[in-house]
């Protein structure tokens, strides 16, 4: 039985002749399941299925299966009273949103749910505002079984894309990118990237989208309800091929969304960069996905919304901790980009924007250990009070936000925890939202949520203090005892910040999220710094959100202290002892050992890799030490980063010793490993010139710096 074959009397089965067909196809999906499909086209299509369709139909009901985002929580128990209400209202609003939902809520749908009720109120993403978006780089192409993943990979390594967040519209051409034969996935990424930097492109792109594991079909359904596919066009001699190619084929490829026009020259443009590309679907008005197997076979279609009801959802009872005691998670509120890295001897302040594209975009990411709720809710806030310190009314601004969760369903509570406190923030300040799939990541490890707001470049407040005797002053929001902010009380004091922006009466400003005032003064310090007047403010402690800024004139706000000129001590220059000769191949190889979740050893990795480095980062080794003591066999340079030690592992002394005496590098950008020896401390981070050592930059190979 072939793929074109019709499945006879399909619509006429009953139970035990629908059993049969089961196990003769060896179909996964339940019985209820496969009685759907034939009440479904009994009913509505009035046709027997081919082959392929019920085969594609069975793995479309199994894609879910065991994702983060398909949990279903039929119950939800909290002691938290804000948490209750504001699960309450997701609950009311998907009602108004899709009010003939036969199926669950599940996690990924609460995710999506705020920025879809932003779009039916009018706060939908434009062209004007939306002429970037930063992709979330995952561990996709790492190897995070192993413990070791490639150091492009990171939820918090951003990359701001030129195109728009437009919705789709009829006549939107879907083109399917794919790499060549041998083309490996890093190849892919860099050929990808140059292409969405091409000028031609750009004035058509609407949208792009990474194809996961599952195949295109399940994009497809997020992208837009009505497409028309032509299923000859995955074929390279235009034959018909199976539609289960739409569901387990063409992973990692990227899916273009294009207006209508300037085709030719996109498609160009994709050969010529060495990459398979081609049109395969178009938007049309109907709620349906039009199949079509060849231009001589008639077309038919299948409805989305019956597409979506084969889900296999996992129904869970989730509970809620209550929060009220609990202090936020940590939360690291710095743009990501290389001159932000704490590894690198550079002269540029730290930024807390980035400006690229076009684009000022402001970040936030946090690992949540405990107050899931509320650590959400501040890491969603921390960006969008950044940009409105740089005079962008939130109105103006663009939320981005990426969530990954472990697969455990035991962990399900906090991962629709921090759903509720992202769909608070969105909701109670109006802004426009996209948000992208749950990522799963391995079992056992932390919790990620990643939060970008985005608007049109303009010139970015300053986060050091820029002269002397001016008046430092702490702006915080109110907060309730239970630690959540009054909104109403936080929207008025957003326009209050983008209002001193606008009238010049803001020098400089600086975010504090679960920091001190002290923790802000030390970040803002640099030529000058800052006498505190007001001792009791400085010795309040962690503050859940607030904003430090320096003006020049009296502010009805708690003025903190007076700014003076900072005296720097000169600090004295070392020299660095470096390996004549870094053995094993041309290409250096480099082993990073860093915390999981450590944007600056991204940056740092990327920045190696960009001087012709192979950098492995290494980030889950005490379970297993294994990987890494392999990776450092074969390992020119070892580098600790910010509060990593190496294991006692016998394994990884074996290989560290081997290392050191075959002429390896040792370097720590942190305290002094105790159990290793020969080590070269930089608490100052890599300079210029010793970057350019360790990967091969200097033919001359000086022994010093």
């Amino acid at each position: 039985m072939n793929y074109q074959t019709v499945l006879q009397d399909f619509c006429r089965l009953n139970a035990e002749s629908a059993e049969q067909l089961k196990k003769a196809l060896s179909l996964n999906m339940e019985s209820d399941t496969l009685q759907f499909c034939i009440s479904h086209y009994k009913t509505y299509e009035r046709r027997d299925p081919h082959t392929d369709e019920l085969r594609m139909l069975d793995q479309l009901s199994a894609i879910l299966e065991h994702e983060t985002g398909a949990y279903a929580p039929t119950d939800l128990f909290t002691n938290d009273e804000f948490v209750a209400q504001t699960y309450a209202d997701l609950l009311k609003k998907r009602k108004e949103l899709n009010p003939n939902a036969t199926y669950p809520c599940t996690l990924a749908e609460a995710a999506r749910l705020g920025g879809a009720y932003m779009a039916r109120s009018g706060k939908s993403p434009s062209v004007k505002h939306a002429s970037a978006l930063p992709e979330y780089v995952w561990d996709a192409q790492g190897y995070p079984s192993e413990g070791c993943v490639s150091a492009p990979d990171s939820a918090f390594r951003m990359r701001l894309l030129p195109f728009s967040l437009a919705k789709a519209c009829v006549g939107d051409l879907l083109v399917l990118v794919s790499p060549v034969a041998k083309q490996t996935q890093p190849q892919f990424a860099k050929a990808i990237e140059r292409l969405l930097e091409c000028d031609a492109l750009q004035k058509h792109l609407k949208g792009v989208v990474k194809v996961g594991s599952t195949g295109v079909l399940r994009e497809l359904l997020d992208i837009s309800s009505g497409l028309r596919i032509n299923l000859a066009s995955f074929s390279a001699w235009n034959e018909g091929v199976p539609m289960t190619v739409l569901t387990n084929q063409y992973g990692g490829s990227r899916i273009l969304r294009i207006a209508d026009g300037g085709f030719a020259d996109i498609i160009r443009t994709v050969r010529e960069l060495g990459m398979n590309g081609f049109a395969f679907a178009q938007v049309t008005g109907d709620a349906a996905y039009t199949f079509r197997r060849s231009e001589e076979a008639p077309p038919f279609s299948i409805a989305s919304q019956f597409m979506r009801i084969l889900f296999r959802y996992q129904k869970l009872r989730l509970h809620l901790g209550d929060e009220f005691a609990k202090a936020p998670s940590p939360i690291n509120h710095r743009a990501v980009c290389d001159v932000n890295c704490r590894y690198l001897q550079k002269s540029t302040k730290m930024q807390e924007t980035v400006v690229r594209n076009g684009v000022i975009a402001a970040a936030a990411a946090s690992s949540p250990r405990s107050a899931y709720f509320k650590t959400a809710l501040y890491t969603t806030l921390a960006p969008i009070l950044t940009l409105c310190a740089c005079g962008i009314p939130v109105s103006e601004q663009l939320l981005s936000v990426g969530i990954a969760s472990p697969r455990d369903p035991k962990q399900a509570d906090a991962c629709m925890s921090m759903i509720l406190g992202v769909y608070r923030a969105q909701i109670e300040l109006a802004i426009r939202a996209q948000i992208t799939p749950i990522k799963e990541i391995t079992d056992g490890e932390s919790h990620t949520l990643t939060a970008f707001s985005l608007s049109e470049a303009k010139t970015a407040t300053a986060c050091s203090f820029t002269a002397s005797e001016h008046a430092v002053y702490c702006l915080v929001p109110p907060i309730y005892e239970s630690g959540i902010p009054n909104f109403r009380a936080l929207r008025a004091f957003l326009s209050e910040i983008v209002a001193l922006q606008k009238e010049n009466r803001m020098y400089a400003a600086s975010i504090l999220v679960g920091e001190s005032v002290t923790d802000g003064i030390r970040k803002m310090s640099g030529a000058y710094t800052c006498r505190l007047t007001d001792k009791s403010i400085a010795s309040d402690g962690t503050l859940p959100i607030a904003l430090l800024i320096e003006a020049a004139d009296e502010l009805p706000y708690p003025r903190v202290g007076t700014t003076m000129r900072c005296e720097q001590k000169e600090e004295e220059v070392r020299e660095i002892e470096v390996p004549q000769s870094l053995i094993w191949s041309e290409t250096p190889e480099i082993v990073l050992l860093a915390k999981r979740g450590d944007s600056d050893a991204q940056v740092l990795a990327s920045v190696l890799e960009c001087r012709g480095a192979n950098v492995t980062l290494c980030t889950c080794f005490d379970s297993d030490p294994a990987p890494l003591s392999r990776a450092m066999l074969g390992a020119q340079t070892l580098i600790l980063c910010h509060g990593v030690h190496l294991p006692t592992d016998p394994r990884v002394r074996f290989a560290l010793r081997t290392m050191r005496d075959a002429g390896g590098f040792l370097l720590s950008l942190d305290e002094a490993d105790a159990h290793t020896a020969a080590i070269t401390y930089l608490p100052h981070g890599l300079s210029e010139t010793l970057l350019d050592q360790i990967c091969k930059k200097d033919d001359k190979n000086s022994k010093k710096t």
